[in-house]
């Protein structure tokens, strides 16, 4: 019998979340100061020029495959480049406004886009204007059926998905170190709870397809606890080994009735696989976001102000779980036109100034 690949899910999310960050997709959000906007989504993919006559056509010629989290009918135009075998391709579209543009996202998770709400202020001033510039990511943690704050504290669990709030401010690399290996093991088992109970919970869904079940329904909802205690219990003894699920539901009921949901060629097996698929997915998100705003950047929250004038954050799935995850950036535009009349303004000013004085002599 086959089977399907759900083998310490967990631990290899663990792998992903410390992994180095290689985005998949950039995405660049420009704000113009009429407050239209412009997105581009870019990607590549390696494409000898064999490759490229073998899968290209006279209409589509894009880089191939194409992002799993990016969905190409959400964009009106492209070009791609060629650079040796590394092909980019590059979607663009325009809109009316920030609201319009989040409307329109290019992203995807699990095939459904992901949602978000991007809105622009602006503040006129008589020397300048600012503009504030928000896209607020809806979080993902109803992904998961158990919430994150039982196992760690809230700060902890923003700060092992975000980065802030910043922990580690002031401390050594040791201490630093040490606050880190405190907080993995309890988002490790915040983790594997979850796999396991919606493992067990698919399966009581499904439990009249059992033949011959070892248990009840209602005695198998009943053992949850001491069955997620034996599942924890077998990773943490060897985490290091590639477990199967099923055998250790085999192992804790003594039974093999339960192999149905472990078996790619049955419905139950395949839906499984799926649904856990999709959960782990939200690790693989990787999306590069650049903004660039009208005038100087003056505030780039949490992102990084690169040479060019571009804000870069880093869009990922572990940033979705603990919350919402709001890009935000305050630029400034000054205006040049209102130095000139000012100044204007001022020499007549003084001019008259001069010249009713010399009247009254």
């Amino acid at each position: 019998m086959k089977r399907i690949s759900i083998l310490t899910t967990a631990l290899t999310v663990m792998l992903l979340i410390v992994s180095c960050k290689e985005y998949d997709v950039k995405m660049l959000t420009i704000v113009n100061s009429d407050g239209t906007c412009r997105r581009e989504v870019s990607y590549s993919n390696q494409m000898t020029k064999e490759t490229r006559e073998k899968l290209w056509n006279n209409n589509v010629k894009w880089s191939l495959p194409l992002p799993e989290c990016l969905s190409a009918d959400s964009m009106h135009t492209s070009h791609t480049e060629i650079n040796a075998d590394t092909v980019t391709t590059t979607f663009i579209q325009i809109f009316d406004s920030a609201e319009e543009m989040s409307s329109h996202t290019p992203l995807l998770m699990n095939g459904v886009p992901l949602k978000s709400e991007a809105h622009l202020k602006k503040q006129f001033r008589w020397f300048y204007t600012d503009f504030t510039f928000s896209e607020t990511f809806f979080s993902l943690k109803d992904s998961f059926m158990l919430p994150t704050t039982p196992y760690a504290d809230e700060a902890a669990i923003k700060y092992w998905f975000t980065g802030e709030p910043d922990l580690a401010a002031g401390l050594s690399g040791a201490e630093a170190a040490q606050m880190i290996e405190d907080i993995e093991p309890k988002i490790t088992r915040w983790l594997n709870d979850n796999i396991y109970k919606h493992l067990f919970n698919y399966i009581i869904s499904n439990y009249d397809a059992i033949e011959n079940p070892p248990v009840t329904k209602d005695e198998f909802i009943n053992m949850y606890d001491s069955f997620a205690a034996h599942m924890s219990k077998q990773n943490y003894n060897a985490p290091e080994t590639i477990y199967n699920y099923n055998n250790l539901i085999r192992d804790f009921f003594n039974s093999t009735a339960y192999d149905i949901f472990f078996d790619d060629k049955t419905q139950y097996g395949k839906e499984l696989e799926k649904q856990l698929t999709e959960r782990m997915n939200i690790f693989l998100l990787k999306v590069e976001y650049g903004l660039q705003m009208p005038g100087e950047i003056i505030s780039a929250g949490e992102g990084a102000l690169d040479n060019n004038g571009t804000v870069i954050y880093a869009l990922t799935g572990e940033r979705l779980i603990p919350d919402d995850y709001t890009i935000s950036a305050v630029s400034r535009e000054r205006h040049a036109w209102a130095y000139v009349i000012s100044i204007i303004i001022l020499l007549t000013a003084a001019a008259s100034l001069i010249k009713m004085r010399k009247q009254r002599k």
